[in-house]
């Protein structure tokens, strides 16, 4: 009998040891969380451009796209549109401007003539600078006037010109003709400029040198050219004086 009772508080003591530490075990170990999904992504449509948004991250700009190089620009949303009284009034302001601008042309061309390319058979002393250099510097001394000298030879056009100081006067072009060469038998058309009275007298010169049949319509462009020239070193006073 006393066995039967110790076994049984045997049992009953194992039974309730295992018992207690079965919900014991079961109380300190962590319960297990169940696992969540990973967060889908949201999926946005920005011009025509996928932009994929993770939750956490910036949010992509909204700010608009630039025009790509030579594609005009967008109008700005929200800005008031043009008036199609403001188009008419700007196209007929442009119209205007370019029937003045033809007439400043006419008159320009009425004023310093028109530009002259060379003739295709133009003998080459006429082009040549070189030559017109050392031809009228030469012819300037042989003349006797020593004090005059070439400055500048223009051949940016048809004729040359040759242009200096210390030469001009109305008989000067009848004493040099003899001494100029090859260009003796040409044409000449010879602008003066002078500053000053008497001996003192400061004088410029442009001489344009052409074939002896050279169009007189010439005169007006070589005129400009001649005063361009002047402009460029002219003294504080002084007028052209044509020959």
């Amino acid at each position: 009998m006393k066995r039967s009772l110790v076994m049984t508080a045997v049992v009953s003591s194992v039974a309730g040891f295992g018992l207690g530490a079965l919900v014991f075990s079961r109380s300190e170990a962590p319960a297990a969380q169940p696992r969540s999904p990973p967060p889908e992504p949201v999926v946005r449509v920005v011009e025509r451009e996928r932009v994929v948004v993770v939750p956490g991250a910036a949010p992509p700009s909204t700010a608009p796209t630039p025009p790509a190089p030579g594609q005009p620009d967008q109008p700005v949303e929200g800005s008031p549109p043009v008036s199609p009284v403001t188009v008419t009034a700007l196209e007929a302001k442009v119209q205007d401007l370019e029937r003045q601008l033809a007439i400043e042309k006419q008159l320009r061309v009425g004023v310093e003539g028109v530009r002259v390319e060379p003739p295709k058979d133009l003998p080459r002393r006429f082009r040549d600078e070189k030559q017109l250099l050392e031809t009228f510097n030469s012819a300037l001394k042989a003349a006797g006037f020593a004090e005059a000298e070439v400055e500048n030879i223009d051949c940016t056009e048809h004729p040359c010109i040759v242009f200096g100081r210390g030469f001009g006067e109305r008989t000067d072009m009848e004493r040099l003709k003899p001494f100029l060469g090859a260009y003796e038998k040409d044409e000449f058309s010879t602008i003066g400029y002078v500053d000053g009275e008497g001996p003192t007298a400061k004088r410029f010169f442009g001489v344009a040198v052409m074939p002896d049949d050279t169009d007189d319509s010439l005169g007006k462009r070589i005129n400009h050219r001649v005063q361009q020239l002047y402009e460029v070193s002219k003294p504080p006073h002084g007028g052209p004086q044509t020959k």
